[in-house]
Order: structure tokens, then C-alpha cells, then sequence
């Protein structure tokens, strides 16, 4: 798991933020219960100009923010 996180990490400074969100979508697959894959993914989201989709992925979590 720690090996797709580089991955994702070097996907989003690259740019690739479709392919960055791809490969989160992915591990919530995976891992359905790991709420920080959804934060992390809501964030990109959110950032890229598309906060419904955000918000839809940052309904389970705690506000931790203005943005959430």
C-alpha cells in the first residue's frame, strides 16, 4: 500500500491529477473502511475546481476545516 502512495505522490507533482485520483479510487476498492483514501481524494477534488464531487467523497469524515 505504501508503494501506491509514492505513486500517487508522484502522479499529483507531475500534473496527473486524473491518474493520481484513478489510483484512489482503486484502493477504496480495496480498502472501503480507510476514510483517509476518501479525504485524500475529496481533496484533489477540491482543489481541481469540482467541490460537489469533493463534498460527496467528505460526507463520512469529520469536518476538519472550512472547505469540508
Amino acid at each position: 500500500m505504501g508503494n501506491l502512495f509514492c505513486r500517487i505522490e508522484h502522479d499529483l507533482k507531475e500534473g496527473r491529477k486524473k491518474k493520481a485520483c484513478d489510483r484512489l479510487r482503486n484502493m477504496i476498492n480495496q480498502f472501503p473502511n480507510d476514510l483517509s483514501l476518501r479525504k485524500k481524494i475529496g481533496q484533489i477534488y477540491f482543489e481541481a475546481g469540482f467541490p460537489d464531487e469533493a463534498g460527496k467523497l467528505w460526507i463520512l469524515s469529520t469536518p476538519e476545516n472550512n472547505e469540508m
